[in-house]
């Protein structure tokens, strides 16, 4: 629980009383912190859903340091899985040639939705009521397939199946 909450502090920040997100009475933003966190709790032993929560959120709108090294996967039991591969993942510079690349097609399994999935598994109810919209509106399926060719990086450019 610890973990999830300095995730989402990291993740947005918090202003102190002038309205600026400084120490020692704010608390700054940090994205590459926020995911750093939000990994080594979705990583323990009882995985933190609130931060599986926080990666799917930044999965599905298509955060390309985190999609570039998210692959999603279903292991031998049948569920869902996430693996992050190279490291820590870091913002890339400001109007940078690589923070103008959109993030790469990331394979069969669709990576944000596995991730609210997972999260509805570790009981968060925010990956709970995720995954239960994804699937109510046909933008994700139970078998966790992508959408198509290029598509499984986000959710945002999906449209229903009905």
């Amino acid at each position: 629980a610890a973990s999830s909450a300095l995730a989402w502090l990291y993740l947005f920040g918090l202003p102190d009383e002038e309205g600026l997100l400084r120490p020692p009475r704010g608390f700054s933003r940090d994205v590459d912190r926020a995911v750093a966190v939000a990994r080594e709790g979705a990583e323990l032993p009882v995985p933190c859903g609130r931060c599986l929560t926080l990666l799917a959120l930044l999965l599905s709108v298509g955060y390309p340091p985190l999609v570039n090294v998210a692959h999603a996967y279903i292991d031998s039991t049948s569920s869902p899985s996430l693996l992050f591969l190279d490291g820590p993942v870091l913002a890339w510079p400001e109007g940078s040639l690589k923070a103008a690349e959109l993030p790469r097609d990331i394979g069969p399994w669709d990576a944000p939705a596995a991730a609210y999935a997972l999260a509805a598994q570790a009981g968060d109810p925010l990956g709970l009521l995720a995954t239960a919209h994804l699937r109510r509106r046909g933008l994700a399926d139970a078998r966790l397939r992508a959408p198509g060719s290029n598509r499984a990086s986000s959710l945002t450019p999906r449209s229903p199946s009905r």
